[in-house]
């Protein structure tokens, strides 16, 4: 009788142990594939579709590098006011490859510099393609801008394209011809990096 007891508790016991070890096991196989998926998730930032320059330019395909510039620089928030409007000559992902890359490493390593460089490609009025045709047609076929950066960008035409010069004497075109309009000012893609040799 005290064996059959004595047996009993220790099946009992042992089936526990064993029911508490499956859970665990199964716990563990629950667990794990949810780390997995957490680990692995990508934070994409997600179009809102508000109108709006800077938003556009870092959803354009062609100036994702640019508008990583502006955040780099520090200059993304000068487009945080509505009332603001602006001119954007955005050099395309292209314009930035083309750079040197040690000339590109430094530009990047001195937050002052990209600054300067990236006001060197921002007016702070809107120029939409039209306008922008008519003040070069109305000056003799050139029209000084000037940038953020103080400096003045000269436009003229070339054919019907819209080439752009900068004080060095550098020459940018505005690729496609044409310029996109959003709530607070308007933006041309080119094909060049301003002021960097």
């Amino acid at each position: 009788m005290i064996n059959l007891k004595y047996t009993t508790y220790i099946f009992v016991v042992f089936f526990l142990l064993i029911s508490c070890e499956n859970n665990t096991r199964k716990s563990e196989v629950k667990e794990s594939p949810s780390k997995n998926i957490k680990s692995k998730k990508k934070i994409i930032p997600i179009d809102n579709g508000e109108n709006l320059l800077f938003q556009r330019l870092m959803f354009n395909q062609e100036t994702k590098l640019f508008a990583g510039s502006l955040t780099t620089s520090g200059l993304a928030n000068i487009f945080s006011k509505a009332e603001n409007q602006f001119t954007v000559f955005a050099p395309s992902n292209n314009a930035f490859k083309a750079v040197d890359g040690k000339i590109l490493s430094d530009l990047f390593k001195d937050r002052f510099l990209i600054a300067a460089v990236m006001k060197l490609h921002i007016i702070a009025e809107k120029f939409d393609h039209d306008t922008l045709l008519k003040k070069i047609a109305s000056n003799g076929g050139t029209y000084s801008l000037k940038t953020l950066m103080g400096e003045k960008i000269k436009t003229t035409l070339v054919g019907n394209q819209i080439v752009l010069t900068d004080f060095n004497g550098n020459q940018a075109r505005v690729i496609g011809n044409k310029s996109t309009s959003t709530n607070d000012g308007v933006y041309y893609v080119i094909d060049k990096v301003m002021a960097v040799d």
